[in-house]
């Protein structure tokens, strides 16, 4: 698989991560890897750690444009049918409508991705499939990244607190028996 990833992406791979998959999206290709996501576009790359994603959406919406665009496309069949009263301006009415008709069943789909720091979200379009398994997939690494990170929080304090009991064993207040007792008792609640 590393064949098929950039140097340039991976260079910024830490040791110790590894790229889970890769989505072509409209004007983005993004790597999410077991700690971010990394986006390039073009030459620029961006990279975003899963717990600074604060919210991720999916939206489908008309196709605004096309629905606009078929309006405009009426009234000029309308003008047309105005002025010469022909065939041409019902041909040109009829376009209008499968347009605007047309553009309730093109959904645009997005994903819209919140990161802590950012003023605005960040809009992935592209393949329904692409964004689903997207949306999935940082779901998954955010719920997996939070509870790491709160095992290693769990054991950094447990480690500071034996520290704090040797320091206080080896000053004479604890007797070694005691430093035994109360370490085994951090041990335990750490589990």
């Amino acid at each position: 698989m590393s064949d098929e990833i950039p140097k340039n992406i991976e260079n910024i791979l830490t040791d110790d991560e590894e790229i889970e998959k890769t989505f072509n999206l409209t004007g983005y290709k993004v790597y999410a890897t077991n700690k971010r996501l990394i986006e390039r576009r073009k030459r620029r790359i961006r990279d975003f750690d899963y717990n600074h994603i604060s919210s991720i959406t999916y939206e489908s919406k008309p196709s605004w444009r096309l629905i606009l665009i078929g309006v405009l496309v009426i009234i000029v069949g309308i003008w047309i049918r105005d002025l010469t009263n022909d065939m041409l301006s019902w041909v040109v009415i009829i376009i209008g409508l499968a347009f605007a008709i047309g553009a309730i069943f093109i959904k645009k789909e997005r994903v819209k991705i919140d990161v802590v720091g950012l003023r605005d979200a960040i809009p992935y379009h592209g393949d329904r499939e692409e964004l689903d398994s997207l949306l999935y997939l940082v779901r998954q690494n955010k719920v997996l990244v939070a509870a790491s990170q709160k095992k290693e929080n769990t054991e950094n304090s447990a480690i500071n607190l034996i520290k704090q009991l040797a320091e206080l064993r080896d000053k004479g207040v604890l007797t070694q028996e005691e430093f035994e007792q109360k370490k085994g008792q951090v041990l335990r609640d750490m589990d």
